[in-house]
């Protein structure tokens, strides 16, 4: 439901299924024309590197990273260049405090196997996880526009009607391809919709950052991944649905559908429906609801 609506938005629906038990990705061909499939490496295969500095570049397996794109809660992203190809890609590596924690990891390892499951023009692909001694990365599609948030942020103006269907429509349909796979993604915000192309172009919005996706039916009894973390609230505050406030593990795709209505709210009014920076008293207002656009 949209905040503020009396009926609920009908996402397309496809009859696709995934159920490989283990997740076969493809990687880009390579220069010879050879495009064999990888496997989800959980352990490095002879000959790869570790992560570590080196004179020009940090390295982590077949790729060499070149930069820092980003960095989030629990992990830095690099943009890389695989050495045999020479193509670029963005690596998401755990951030080596969080390697320890079992719950984090597991959490990490996941959001790999969730985006090389998924596979949709508007949702980020992954390629490759890496496990190698103490480092975990995933290998995922390079997204060159930045974020949504970056792009509200530089152009300093409310989006126009056009570019908010635009952003609705794109993920609505990525969205309902992980529905359709039984995943939740449980974190919609501007700052995890990558932009394709260039300023001038029009908005090409994908989705990413399934780090707190929840997998319900036989995608998890697939993939073998366990929910998440158990019996936390995860979430952007401003961003979450009334129930994943005291979500009790009933939450379903309306949650996504919810926190994307915020994303477009704030897209076409400069701000979201609530906002309070007070967690008790956002909760309250949100649990209240009553918003209506002017």
């Amino acid at each position: 439901y949209l905040p503020g609506a009396t009926s609920p938005i009908s996402l397309p629906r496809n009859n696709s299924r995934q159920t490989a038990a283990v997740v076969d990705v493809d990687p880009p061909p390579s220069p010879r024309g050879s495009s064999p499939m990888l496997r989800q490496r959980l352990v490095a295969p002879p000959g790869d590197v570790p992560l570590t500095e080196h004179p020009s570049v940090r390295r982590i397996g077949p790729y060499d990273l070149i930069s820092t794109l980003g960095s989030g809660s629990f992990a830095t992203v690099y943009l890389a260049r695989q050495r045999d190809t020479g193509l670029e890609f963005a690596v998401k590596v755990l951030d080596a405090v969080w390697e320890q924690n079992a719950a984090i990891r597991e959490r990490f390892v996941s959001e790999g196997r969730i985006c090389a499951t998924l596979r949709h023009p508007h949702l980020v692909r992954a390629y490759d996880v890496l496990a190698i001694d103490n480092t975990t990365a995933i290998v995922l599609d390079k997204i060159d526009g930045g974020t949504l948030k970056d792009w509200l942020d530089r152009n300093r103006r409310r989006a126009t009607p056009g570019e908010v269907r635009c952003v609705a429509t794109a993920i609505l349909s990525g969205l309902a391809h992980a529905h359709d796979a039984c995943v939740i993604h449980r974190d919609i915000k501007p700052e995890n919709i990558l932009l394709r192309g260039r300023e001038d172009t029009a908005l090409a919005p994908v989705l990413t950052d399934f780090g707190i996706a929840r997998l319900r039916g036989e995608l998890q009894l697939a993939t073998g991944a366990r929910h998440t973390v158990h019996d936390v609230r995860m979430g952007t505050h401003l961003y979450m649905a009334p129930e994943q406030f005291d979500d009790r593990g009933q939450l379903d795709h309306r949650a996504d559908q919810y926190s994307l209505a915020v994303v477009l709210i704030e897209m076409l009014t400069g701000s979201v429906p609530y906002d309070h920076d007070d967690l008790v008293h956002l909760v309250i207002a949100v649990k209240s609801g009553g918003f209506r656009l002017s």
